[in-house]
Protein backbone atom coordinates (compact mmCIF):
# COMPACT_ATOMS: atom_id res chain seq x y z
CA UNK A 1 0.00 0.00 0.00
CA UNK A 2 1.46 3.45 -0.98
CA UNK A 3 2.14 6.04 2.13
CA UNK A 4 -0.47 8.96 1.67
CA UNK A 5 1.33 12.11 1.80
CA UNK A 6 -0.72 15.47 1.75
CA UNK A 7 0.21 19.24 0.19
CA UNK A 8 -1.19 21.88 1.37
CA UNK A 9 -0.37 25.14 -0.79
CA UNK A 10 -1.96 28.05 -1.79
CA UNK A 11 -0.29 28.40 -4.84
CA UNK A 12 -1.35 26.12 -7.36
CA UNK A 13 1.63 26.17 -9.72
CA UNK A 14 3.90 24.89 -7.07
CA UNK A 15 1.46 22.57 -5.51
CA UNK A 16 1.06 21.41 -8.75
CA UNK A 17 5.04 20.84 -9.02
CA UNK A 18 5.27 19.14 -5.87
CA UNK A 19 1.92 16.39 -6.45
CA UNK A 20 3.43 15.61 -9.98
CA UNK A 21 7.34 14.79 -8.56
CA UNK A 22 5.56 12.61 -5.83
CA UNK A 23 2.17 10.86 -7.25
CA UNK A 24 4.55 7.75 -9.21
CA UNK A 25 5.40 7.16 -5.29
CA UNK A 26 2.59 8.07 -3.00
CA UNK A 27 -0.86 8.92 -2.80
CA UNK A 28 -0.80 12.44 -3.07
CA UNK A 29 -3.74 14.51 -1.45
CA UNK A 30 -3.56 18.29 -2.60
CA UNK A 31 -5.31 20.78 -0.75
CA UNK A 32 -5.32 24.75 -1.81
CA UNK A 33 -6.67 25.87 1.80
CA UNK A 34 -6.70 24.73 5.44
CA UNK A 35 -10.45 23.99 5.50
CA UNK A 36 -10.55 21.61 2.83
CA UNK A 37 -6.79 20.10 4.62
CA UNK A 38 -8.17 19.91 7.51
CA UNK A 39 -11.61 17.91 6.65
CA UNK A 40 -9.83 15.50 4.14
CA UNK A 41 -7.04 14.56 6.47
CA UNK A 42 -9.60 13.61 8.88
CA UNK A 43 -11.05 11.01 6.54
CA UNK A 44 -7.70 9.44 4.97
CA UNK A 45 -5.10 10.55 7.54
CA UNK A 46 -1.90 11.21 5.93
CA UNK A 47 1.65 9.63 6.40
CA UNK A 48 3.21 13.06 5.88
CA UNK A 49 2.28 16.22 5.54
CA UNK A 50 3.87 19.23 3.61
CA UNK A 51 3.08 22.70 4.14
CA UNK A 52 3.40 25.63 2.08
CA UNK A 53 4.39 28.97 3.03
CA UNK A 54 0.76 30.19 2.28
CA UNK A 55 -2.34 28.11 2.46
CA UNK A 56 -5.30 30.06 0.92
CA UNK A 57 -5.75 32.93 3.91
CA UNK A 58 -3.77 32.14 6.46
CA UNK A 59 0.13 31.73 6.73
CA UNK A 60 1.83 28.28 6.47
CA UNK A 61 3.14 28.63 10.12
CA UNK A 62 -0.59 28.80 11.52
CA UNK A 63 -1.77 26.08 9.46
CA UNK A 64 1.18 23.88 10.71
CA UNK A 65 -0.12 24.79 14.36
CA UNK A 66 -3.63 24.14 13.59
CA UNK A 67 -2.65 20.67 12.40
CA UNK A 68 -0.03 19.88 14.55
CA UNK A 69 -2.89 20.31 17.79
CA UNK A 70 -5.04 17.52 16.09
CA UNK A 71 -4.71 14.61 18.02
CA UNK A 72 -4.63 12.44 14.66
CA UNK A 73 -2.17 14.80 12.96
CA UNK A 74 0.64 15.21 16.13
CA UNK A 75 2.61 12.33 15.62
CA UNK A 76 2.27 12.72 11.63
CA UNK A 77 6.00 13.97 10.35
CA UNK A 78 5.77 17.36 8.99
CA UNK A 79 8.15 19.08 5.85
CA UNK A 80 7.39 23.21 5.82
CA UNK A 81 8.51 24.72 2.53
CA UNK A 82 9.78 27.90 2.88
CA UNK A 83 10.69 30.94 0.57
CA UNK A 84 13.97 31.94 2.10
CA UNK A 85 15.99 31.32 5.07
CA UNK A 86 14.59 32.04 8.46
CA UNK A 87 15.79 31.50 11.62
CA UNK A 88 12.96 32.74 13.66
CA UNK A 89 10.55 30.95 11.26
CA UNK A 90 12.62 28.21 11.85
CA UNK A 91 12.44 28.61 15.73
CA UNK A 92 8.49 29.15 15.57
CA UNK A 93 8.21 25.83 13.16
CA UNK A 94 10.08 23.86 15.95
CA UNK A 95 8.08 24.91 18.68
CA UNK A 96 4.78 23.85 16.70
CA UNK A 97 6.56 20.50 16.28
CA UNK A 98 8.00 20.76 12.87
CA UNK A 99 11.15 19.76 12.81
CA UNK A 100 11.86 19.79 9.28
CA UNK A 101 11.82 23.12 6.60
CA UNK A 102 13.21 22.87 2.46
CA UNK A 103 13.93 26.15 0.94
CA UNK A 104 12.73 26.73 -2.38
CA UNK A 105 13.80 26.38 -5.01
CA UNK A 106 14.55 23.07 -4.87
CA UNK A 107 15.03 19.86 -6.58
CA UNK A 108 12.00 17.22 -6.76
CA UNK A 109 14.94 14.36 -6.15
CA UNK A 110 15.92 16.90 -2.95
CA UNK A 111 12.20 16.32 -1.77
CA UNK A 112 11.71 12.88 -2.52
CA UNK A 113 14.71 11.93 -0.55
CA UNK A 114 13.47 13.70 2.38
CA UNK A 115 10.21 12.23 2.53
CA UNK A 116 11.96 8.79 2.25
CA UNK A 117 14.30 9.50 5.45
CA UNK A 118 11.38 10.83 7.48
CA UNK A 119 8.83 7.58 6.42
CA UNK A 120 11.32 5.32 6.63
CA UNK A 121 12.90 6.80 10.62
CA UNK A 122 9.07 6.05 11.73
CA UNK A 123 9.59 2.22 10.24
CA UNK A 124 13.06 1.61 11.89
CA UNK A 125 11.33 2.81 15.25
CA UNK A 126 9.08 0.55 14.90
CA UNK A 127 12.17 -2.29 15.26
CA UNK A 128 12.38 -1.62 19.11
CA UNK A 129 9.61 -3.94 19.03
CA UNK A 130 11.48 -6.57 18.12
CA UNK A 131 14.03 -9.00 20.53
CA UNK A 132 17.72 -8.04 19.88
CA UNK A 133 19.07 -10.38 18.03
CA UNK A 134 16.28 -9.39 16.04
CA UNK A 135 17.00 -6.12 16.00
CA UNK A 136 20.18 -6.39 15.46
CA UNK A 137 19.82 -7.99 12.14
CA UNK A 138 17.52 -5.18 10.81
CA UNK A 139 19.63 -2.86 11.83
CA UNK A 140 22.93 -4.71 10.47
CA UNK A 141 21.77 -5.54 7.02
CA UNK A 142 20.39 -1.76 7.12
CA UNK A 143 23.95 -0.36 8.38
CA UNK A 144 25.59 -2.39 5.54
CA UNK A 145 23.21 -1.68 2.69
CA UNK A 146 23.68 1.68 3.06
CA UNK A 147 27.46 1.59 3.48
CA UNK A 148 27.83 0.09 0.46
CA UNK A 149 25.58 3.61 -1.44
CA UNK A 150 27.92 5.45 0.48
CA UNK A 151 31.20 3.74 -1.19
CA UNK A 152 29.55 3.53 -4.47
CA UNK A 153 28.41 7.43 -4.81
CA UNK A 154 32.06 7.99 -3.47
CA UNK A 155 33.91 6.17 -6.08
CA UNK A 156 35.17 3.35 -3.46
CA UNK A 157 34.90 -0.90 -4.28
CA UNK A 158 31.78 -1.21 -1.41
CA UNK A 159 33.29 -2.95 1.71
CA UNK A 160 32.27 -6.63 2.24
CA UNK A 161 33.24 -6.89 5.92
CA UNK A 162 29.86 -5.17 7.42
CA UNK A 163 27.64 -7.49 5.44
CA UNK A 164 29.27 -10.44 6.32
CA UNK A 165 28.68 -9.73 9.68
CA UNK A 166 25.19 -8.40 9.59
CA UNK A 167 24.18 -11.92 7.61
CA UNK A 168 25.82 -13.95 9.98
CA UNK A 169 23.00 -12.54 12.45
CA UNK A 170 20.82 -13.18 10.12
CA UNK A 171 21.75 -16.36 9.89
CA UNK A 172 21.76 -17.62 13.25
CA UNK A 173 17.86 -15.91 13.50
CA UNK A 174 17.03 -18.21 10.56
CA UNK A 175 18.60 -21.20 12.15
CA UNK A 176 16.26 -19.94 15.07
CA UNK A 177 13.10 -20.15 12.72
CA UNK A 178 12.31 -16.64 13.87
CA UNK A 179 12.49 -14.91 10.27
CA UNK A 180 8.95 -13.68 9.87
CA UNK A 181 8.64 -11.31 12.72
CA UNK A 182 11.56 -9.38 10.56
CA UNK A 183 9.99 -9.41 7.39
CA UNK A 184 7.06 -8.10 8.49
CA UNK A 185 9.00 -5.11 10.28
CA UNK A 186 10.91 -4.13 6.63
CA UNK A 187 7.68 -4.52 4.52
CA UNK A 188 6.59 -0.58 4.79
CA UNK A 189 10.24 0.54 4.35
CA UNK A 190 10.24 3.33 1.59
CA UNK A 191 13.85 1.53 0.46
CA UNK A 192 13.01 -0.66 -1.91
CA UNK A 193 16.21 -1.78 -3.01
CA UNK A 194 16.55 -2.63 0.56
CA UNK A 195 13.77 -4.49 1.21
CA UNK A 196 13.98 -6.21 -1.60
CA UNK A 197 17.67 -7.36 -1.03
CA UNK A 198 17.06 -8.07 2.41
CA UNK A 199 14.20 -10.29 1.28
CA UNK A 200 15.96 -11.84 -0.95
CA UNK A 201 19.16 -12.50 1.49
CA UNK A 202 16.84 -14.11 4.23
CA UNK A 203 14.81 -16.18 1.83
CA UNK A 204 18.95 -17.81 0.49
CA UNK A 205 19.74 -17.98 3.99
CA UNK A 206 16.83 -19.83 4.62
CA UNK A 207 17.01 -22.35 1.42
CA UNK A 208 20.59 -22.49 2.09
CA UNK A 209 20.19 -24.24 5.06
CA UNK A 210 17.22 -26.31 4.14
CA UNK A 211 19.37 -28.27 2.15
CA UNK A 212 22.25 -28.76 4.60
CA UNK A 213 24.66 -25.96 3.59
CA UNK A 214 27.63 -25.75 6.11
CA UNK A 215 26.78 -22.40 8.30
CA UNK A 216 29.85 -20.69 6.48
CA UNK A 217 28.17 -20.94 3.24
CA UNK A 218 24.82 -19.98 4.56
CA UNK A 219 26.71 -16.89 5.48
CA UNK A 220 27.49 -16.29 1.95
CA UNK A 221 25.12 -17.17 0.23
CA UNK A 222 23.20 -14.57 2.57
CA UNK A 223 25.73 -11.89 1.78
CA UNK A 224 25.19 -12.93 -1.84
CA UNK A 225 21.74 -11.95 -1.87
CA UNK A 226 22.13 -8.96 0.26
CA UNK A 227 24.88 -7.68 -2.74
CA UNK A 228 22.89 -8.91 -5.59
CA UNK A 229 21.76 -5.93 -7.14
CA UNK A 230 24.23 -3.30 -5.67
CA UNK A 231 23.92 -2.81 -9.46
CA UNK A 232 21.28 -0.91 -9.26
CA UNK A 233 22.60 1.64 -7.54
CA UNK A 234 24.00 2.99 -9.96
CA UNK A 235 20.56 3.58 -12.03
CA UNK A 236 18.29 7.15 -11.16
CA UNK A 237 15.75 6.31 -8.98
CA UNK A 238 13.19 7.96 -11.27
CA UNK A 239 14.11 5.03 -13.58
CA UNK A 240 13.71 1.89 -10.82
CA UNK A 241 10.01 3.82 -9.40
CA UNK A 242 8.91 4.39 -13.18
CA UNK A 243 5.20 3.85 -13.22
CA UNK A 244 5.02 3.91 -17.15
CA UNK A 245 6.16 0.99 -19.00
CA UNK A 246 10.72 1.16 -19.53
CA UNK A 247 11.62 2.86 -22.61
CA UNK A 248 14.77 0.80 -24.33
CA UNK A 249 16.91 2.90 -23.42
CA UNK A 250 15.73 2.76 -19.69
CA UNK A 251 15.38 -0.91 -20.01
CA UNK A 252 19.35 -1.69 -21.12
CA UNK A 253 19.76 0.45 -17.74
CA UNK A 254 18.16 -1.86 -15.80
CA UNK A 255 19.09 -4.75 -16.90
CA UNK A 256 22.91 -3.70 -16.98
CA UNK A 257 22.69 -3.70 -13.38
CA UNK A 258 23.58 -7.12 -13.10
CA UNK A 259 26.86 -6.31 -15.40
CA UNK A 260 27.69 -3.59 -13.00
CA UNK A 261 27.31 -5.89 -10.34
CA UNK A 262 29.52 -8.16 -11.80
CA UNK A 263 32.17 -5.24 -12.32
CA UNK A 264 31.75 -4.53 -8.74
CA UNK A 265 32.66 -7.66 -7.33
CA UNK A 266 35.67 -7.55 -9.30
CA UNK A 267 36.74 -4.02 -7.82
CA UNK A 268 36.08 -5.83 -3.62
CA UNK A 269 38.86 -8.17 -4.26
CA UNK A 270 37.93 -11.76 -3.13
CA UNK A 271 34.21 -12.63 -2.37
CA UNK A 272 34.07 -16.15 -2.27
CA UNK A 273 32.19 -18.19 -5.21
CA UNK A 274 28.60 -18.49 -3.74
CA UNK A 275 28.42 -14.39 -3.88
CA UNK A 276 30.03 -14.51 -7.29
CA UNK A 277 27.01 -16.43 -8.85
CA UNK A 278 24.21 -14.94 -6.61
CA UNK A 279 25.40 -11.64 -7.90
CA UNK A 280 26.10 -12.68 -11.53
CA UNK A 281 23.79 -15.45 -12.34
CA UNK A 282 20.20 -14.54 -10.29
CA UNK A 283 18.45 -13.11 -13.90
CA UNK A 284 19.46 -16.76 -15.77
CA UNK A 285 16.91 -18.96 -16.12
CA UNK A 286 16.92 -22.42 -17.10
CA UNK A 287 15.66 -22.19 -20.91
CA UNK A 288 18.09 -19.71 -21.68
CA UNK A 289 15.62 -16.65 -21.58
CA UNK A 290 17.38 -14.99 -18.86
CA UNK A 291 20.82 -12.67 -18.66
CA UNK A 292 23.01 -11.02 -19.03
CA UNK A 293 24.60 -14.59 -20.62
CA UNK A 294 21.78 -16.22 -21.49
CA UNK A 295 23.13 -19.47 -19.78
CA UNK A 296 20.73 -22.57 -19.84
CA UNK A 297 20.04 -25.33 -17.28
CA UNK A 298 23.30 -27.43 -17.94
CA UNK A 299 25.23 -24.18 -17.38
CA UNK A 300 23.44 -23.28 -14.05
CA UNK A 301 24.47 -25.18 -10.51
CA UNK A 302 22.21 -25.53 -7.82
CA UNK A 303 22.69 -22.51 -6.47
CA UNK A 304 22.32 -20.33 -9.48
CA UNK A 305 18.78 -21.86 -9.70
CA UNK A 306 17.72 -21.13 -5.95
CA UNK A 307 18.70 -17.86 -6.89
CA UNK A 308 16.72 -17.50 -10.09
CA UNK A 309 13.45 -18.88 -8.06
CA UNK A 310 14.63 -16.55 -4.81
CA UNK A 311 13.89 -13.46 -7.46
CA UNK A 312 11.25 -14.10 -8.82
CA UNK A 313 9.50 -14.72 -6.22
CA UNK A 314 11.07 -11.56 -4.52
CA UNK A 315 9.84 -9.55 -7.42
CA UNK A 316 6.26 -10.61 -7.48
CA UNK A 317 5.83 -10.41 -3.56
CA UNK A 318 7.52 -7.31 -3.02
CA UNK A 319 5.80 -3.95 -2.43
CA UNK A 320 6.88 -1.29 -4.99
CA UNK A 321 5.59 2.24 -6.31
CA UNK A 322 4.16 0.94 -9.62
CA UNK A 323 2.46 -2.13 -8.06
CA UNK A 324 0.79 -3.85 -5.21
CA UNK A 325 2.28 -7.01 -3.98
CA UNK A 326 0.92 -10.53 -4.44
CA UNK A 327 0.62 -13.34 -2.34
CA UNK A 328 2.95 -15.93 -1.69
CA UNK A 329 0.36 -18.46 -2.92
CA UNK A 330 -0.20 -16.36 -5.80
CA UNK A 331 3.05 -15.89 -7.01
CA UNK A 332 4.52 -19.29 -6.37
CA UNK A 333 1.68 -20.53 -8.71
CA UNK A 334 2.45 -18.35 -11.61
CA UNK A 335 6.01 -19.89 -11.18
CA UNK A 336 5.16 -23.29 -11.34
CA UNK A 337 2.33 -22.81 -14.13
CA UNK A 338 3.64 -19.96 -16.92
CA UNK A 339 7.19 -20.23 -15.46
CA UNK A 340 7.83 -23.86 -15.32
CA UNK A 341 10.24 -23.61 -18.25
CA UNK A 342 12.37 -21.23 -16.50
CA UNK A 343 12.70 -22.02 -13.20
CA UNK A 344 14.01 -25.86 -11.42
CA UNK A 345 10.80 -27.83 -11.52
CA UNK A 346 12.25 -29.89 -8.42
CA UNK A 347 13.55 -26.78 -5.94
CA UNK A 348 10.05 -24.84 -6.56
CA UNK A 349 7.97 -27.05 -4.22
CA UNK A 350 10.84 -27.33 -2.06
CA UNK A 351 11.19 -23.53 -1.76
CA UNK A 352 7.47 -24.06 -0.97
CA UNK A 353 7.44 -26.43 1.49
CA UNK A 354 10.06 -24.17 3.48
CA UNK A 355 7.92 -21.00 3.52
CA UNK A 356 5.03 -23.06 4.82
CA UNK A 357 7.31 -24.49 7.39
CA UNK A 358 8.71 -21.55 8.52
CA UNK A 359 7.73 -17.96 7.47
CA UNK A 360 4.38 -18.08 6.47
CA UNK A 361 3.90 -21.07 9.12
CA UNK A 362 0.87 -23.27 6.56
CA UNK A 363 -0.55 -19.82 4.74
CA UNK A 364 0.45 -18.81 1.80
CA UNK A 365 -2.81 -16.25 1.01
CA UNK A 366 -0.72 -13.37 3.17
CA UNK A 367 1.67 -11.37 2.14
CA UNK A 368 5.04 -11.58 3.92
Amino acid sequence: MKKIVAILDGDVHQRMQVTVALQGSYIVQPYGNSMAALSGTQIDCPDLIIVGSQVGGATGLSVARDLKRDRRLTAVPMIYIAENQDTRLRDQLLLAGVKTMLIRPFEPHTLQAMIEGMVNSQVEAGWKDLAPDQRKVLEGTLSAFNGVARDLASGKPPALGPVTEACSSLVEVVAQERLGPLLEKIRNHDNFTYVHSMRFSAFMALFARSIGLPKAMQIQVASGGLLHDMGMMTIPAQVLNKQEALSPTEWKQVRNHVTMGERLLQAMGSVGKGVEIIVTQHHERLDGSGYPYGLKAGQLNELARMAGIIDVFCALTDRRPYKEPVTAHAALEAMATTMSGQLAADLVPRFRDILLDTVYKGELETVV
